[in-house]
């Protein structure tokens, strides 16, 4: 960790600002919120999206297709978060500040970017290719996430940002690239052959 005085200025507001923000969330207490954040957490892992879109890949049609993208979207996003934690290896919050409840269980890994946060958003921008509507609650449900993580002392508000930011693109790919249908790979794979 650099010292405050090698760390430029605005770099400086940014921590404190992101610091007050983790307190003031984190600062809340009620049992059903934290109850609430708790599930979010929970279904919000890469363990859940992958049990999700393997279940989906066991149906047919839409459900299918949604279950290729929620599994590609999930595991792309959690390749890529930790990527990330592996340079960026920011100390979770309550590493360098006691004071913050710590209330999941939190690993060991960098806090930065929030992967539960990372994956949310690439699950949820991949399913609005398939249906807007599905998408943008998606998406609400991955702000969801996002929050619970400051609110159980597991990230930064910085942390959930970048999650998000790096989350969207991941999931636009996915549903950008990721095949409609076993006729649109056949399709695809006609403009390679001869």
């Amino acid at each position: 960790m650099h010292s405050s005085q090698s760390t430029p200025n605005w770099l400086r507001g940014i921590h404190a600002a992101d610091l007050r923000m983790l307190t003031a969330l984190n600062g809340v207490d009620h049992p059903l919120l934290t109850r609430v954040m708790s599930t979010l957490t929970v279904l919000g892992n890469t363990s859940s999206w992958c049990l999700a879109g393997i279940g989906l890949l066991s149906m047919d049609g839409t459900a299918h297709l949604a279950g290729q993208r929620l599994a590609m979207a999930a595991l792309a996003g959690a390749a890529i978060a930790q990527a990330f934690k592996r340079v960026a290896r920011r100390p979770r919050p309550a590493e360098s500040h006691p004071s913050v409840r710590v209330r999941c269980a939190v690993p060991r890994c960098s806090s930065f970017p929030s992967g539960h946060t990372l994956t949310a958003f690439a699950v949820a921008a991949a399913a609005g290719g398939l249906s807007a509507p599905v998408g943008a609650v998606m998406m609400l449900f991955a702000m969801g996430v996002g929050c619970s993580r400051v609110y159980l002392g597991a990230h930064y508000p910085a942390d959930v940002t970048a999650g998000a930011l790096l989350g969207i693109p991941v999931g636009l790919t996915i549903a950008a690239f990721a095949p409609m249908n076993g006729q649109a790979i056949v399709t695809w794979m006609a403009h390679f052959t001869p």
